[in-house]
């Protein structure tokens, strides 16, 4: 199912994705597809099992040349698959730009407790900012400092709730989080936290923790 929704989406045909869309999915879905003329469209990571019922999976669309990332939903009616749902937001600079090289070896980087504390206070603060409707002190949390990202969050009306936070390393750390949004009653995700330095400097005097990654689907 969803290979045949990335080709219908590819080829922009408007018929076939119809005909895959699940029934009280069709008004939304027919809005979301309205507004998608993609370049390309590509599969990201596999598909996940939710439950017997429902699954997701991820995509990259490019749109008039700007990078976009999509989420979607498949439920399982009757005993078939069918298209569910799809939120479609602009890529966040995490996901197109290049890696930083590996870290070197400094004395003062942080530690991976440094990093879940930052990364817990962090991501404290952006889940109380998000729930109170706070668009310009979320925007603010985010390492581009204007994130197109926050309009989208707004809109989606979310009440969140934060899970276990773990630390992949003394720069970066992660919430799971898990509540509703006006559009998905059974929502879950992540918001990721850095140690984010200049570019193409690893003065420490000058990084500062920030989010530099944010899903709730």
């Amino acid at each position: 199912m969803a290979d045949r929704i990335i080709m219908a989406l590819k080829e922009g045909d408007v018929g076939a994705l119809e005909n895959l869309m699940c029934p009280d999915a069709k008004e939304k879905l027919k809005g979301v597809v309205g507004e998608t003329d993609a370049d390309s469209v590509d599969l990201v990571g596999e598909i996940r099992q939710v439950n017997e019922d429902e699954a997701k999976f991820d995509m990259t669309l490019t749109m008039s040349g700007a990078p976009f990332s999509a989420y979607a939903r498949l439920a399982k009616l009757d005993g078939e698959w069918c298209w569910g749902g799809m939120t479609i937001v602009p890529a966040q600079e995490s996901d197109v730009k290049a890696e930083r090289p590996s870290t070197p070896e400094i004395s003062g980087m942080p530690t991976e407790a440094d990093a879940l504390e930052a990364g817990r206070k962090l991501a404290k603060q952006l889940v109380d900012k998000i729930n109170n409707g706070v668009a310009a002190g979320t925007r603010a949390l985010f390492c581009d400092g204007d994130n197109r990202l926050v309009e989208t969050i707004m809109k989606w009306q979310p009440k969140i709730v934060m899970g276990e936070t773990t630390a992949d390393s003394g720069m970066k750390a992660s919430t799971d989080l898990i509540g509703s949004r006006s559009d998905e009653p059974n929502a879950k995700g992540f918001v990721s936290v850095t140690f984010d330095l200049p570019e193409d400097s690893w003065d420490l005097s000058k990084g500062t923790w920030c989010v530099d990654g944010f899903h709730f689907y």
